[in-house]
């Protein structure tokens, strides 16, 4: 997050920005982010409530309210495990801020069936809105679960059919009036989710994405205990599976509590069918999140990505460990209550409570104290506002301070800065006033690029053909100035010196400002 925000009206993430930009206007960079990232764990934390609360409610026979402190010590259950550590740590918090939201949903959908309030669907709508805008990934996980809820509820008799729909139509009304930016978008040839869905995924990218894990039956067990993110094979952060906590001790510690969950809610009649439901998606969820690393897996991901276009957002299977979540979730609540009433439990409320929040906390213990101190707010050099104010000061103004664009060297997405410490995702489009062009390359995997867009094209032939293209024509994307970082691989890049086109204007100790020559 950096002072400049692009405001992209054919992304999901526009309203978002929008947000995070107003409030940027009077609120310290460094804050803000402390705030976002808060604000998306409380909607972890505030989604597991209500999922939980209802839950209890769902699958107890008496009418005894929930336990406060046991909903407080479930709910951690959402943040402390590796699924929402990896996506943090990768710098993804649109995944887990998509993760609070289905939470929330499908709480409300809970509530919906025990009510009957229409309130409680309208809800649903907010929540699946701001879901899909959090990541369209999740669409796929809000319809079938909540396909399951509502064949539960019909089955039950808890609702009519018509007056479902009548509710479903204006929940689904809400939830496409927020979205309707971002779908009106897929029909822009320059949208990036569009392009993306049209240019598909090849074996190639299914490889470089495929769920980690050294063997297949590693890549099973990193499933089911909420791992197997390819990104921690990176090296950016710490590795949760490989750090002296012993995670996995912690997981075996909640099985027992998660199999009584699924026990109980089988016993129990009002609960029955919804469990085997779950089940049937859980086998879903863990089947496609293997996805090519076993072989029956394997053709039903292909089979989805040939046949349903869409399912090229899934071109990295292990997003399917969301659904492994809620759905451990709903057990593990179930059990918890369930062993609640056990006399030895009863008696120590107390030091049962310290003993099961302690062994959630130990799941994913590095996200306490700063994210182990792997997260930090960092400055930008000075040099780099000196850039800035010469590149604004020296061009006609306009809406972001200047009339052309910035390129900006070395061309990775991915890379290092000595001020930073380690490999970071590009932050020079949100730092500079200009619009910036910057790398897409994902470099990884045997994969160079795999972005659709024109730009990164023409600048990686640029690159390959050392300069001997018009990329630095006024008609092509309008550079106006070059930035070269002294930083990773730069010293490759002098070459830009040998062009005509191209005036070294200001030197500092971390940059290259060059201007880009009128014809």
């Amino acid at each position: 997050m950096g002072p400049h925000i692009i405001l992209d009206w054919n992304s999901a993430s526009f309203l978002f920005n929008l947000i995070i930009k107003f409030l940027a206007y009077f609120t310290p960079i460094d804050i803000l982010q402390k705030f976002f990232i808060s604000s998306i764990l409380l909607i972890l934390l505030v989604g597991s409530k209500k999922l939980i609360e209802e839950t209890i409610r769902l699958t107890t026979d008496n009418a005894q309210e929930p336990r406060h402190w046991l909903v407080f010590i479930l709910s951690l259950f959402t943040v402390f495990n590796p699924f929402v550590y990896d996506r943090i740590m990768y710098g993804q918090f649109g995944i887990v801020a998509a993760l609070g939201f289905l939470i929330l949903s499908l709480g409300n959908i809970f509530a919906y069936l025990r009510t009957k309030s229409i309130k409680n669907m309208v809800w649903f709508g907010v929540f699946a809105g701001f879901m899909a805008l959090s990541s369209v990934h999740f669409i796929a996980f809000l319809f079938l679960l909540t396909i399951l809820l509502l064949t539960y509820g019909l089955i039950k008799k808890q609702v009519s059919g018509k007056i479902l729909l009548k509710h479903l139509a204006l929940a689904l009304i809400i939830i496409l009036v927020l979205n309707i930016n971002w779908i009106l978008g897929l029909k822009n040839p320059d949208s990036r989710l569009g392009n993306f869905i049209k240019k598909g995924v090849t074996n190639k990218e299914l490889i470089a994405f495929q769920t980690s894990g050294k063997t297949n039956g590693e890549v099973i067990t990193n499933v089911l205990m909420m791992s197997g993110f390819w990104g921690k094979d990176q090296m950016r952060y710490s590795d949760l599976t490989q750090s002296e906590s012993n995670w996995q001790r912690s997981f075996f510690f909640l099985l027992p509590i998660i199999l009584v969950g699924l026990t109980i809610s089988f016993k129990n009649k009002h609960s029955r069918f919804l469990s085997g439901g779950f089940v049937i998606l859980f086998i879903i969820a863990c089947t496609l999140a293997i996805g090519v690393r076993l072989p029956i897996s394997r053709e039903i991901t292909q089979l989805l990505h040939y046949y349903l276009p869409p399912y090229v957002a899934f071109r990295e299977p292990q997003k399917w460990v969301a659904v492994i979540v809620v759905i451990y979730l709903f057990y593990l609540t179930t059990g918890a209550h369930y062993l609640l009433i056990k006399r030895i439990i009863k008696k120590n409320e107390l030091l049962s409570g310290i003993i099961l929040s302690s062994i959630i906390i130990l799941q994913a213990p590095l996200l306490l104290l700063g994210l182990n101190g792997q997260v930090t707010p960092t400055e930008y050099p000075e040099d780099w506002h000196e850039i800035n104010r010469y590149i604004t000061l020296n061009q006609p103004s306009n809406e972001r301070g200047c009339n052309g664009n910035i390129l900006f060297l070395p061309w990775h997405l991915y890379m290092s800065f000595n001020w930073i410490g380690n490999v970071v995702a590009n932050p020079t489009p949100k730092f500079f006033t200009c619009l910036v062009i910057s790398g897409t390359n994902m470099e990884w995997g045997g994969i160079d690029n795999d972005s659709p867009d024109v730009k990164s094209t023409l600048v990686s032939e640029w690159i390959k053909k050392q300069g001997n293209t018009d990329l630095l024509s006024p008609k092509t994307l309008n550079i106006t100035y070059l930035i070269l970082a002294k930083e990773v691989d730069w010293q490759k890049y002098l070459w830009i010196e040998t062009l005509p086109s191209l005036t070294l204007v200001m030197e500092t100790p971390s940059l290259k400002l060059y201007q880009v020559n009128s014809p």
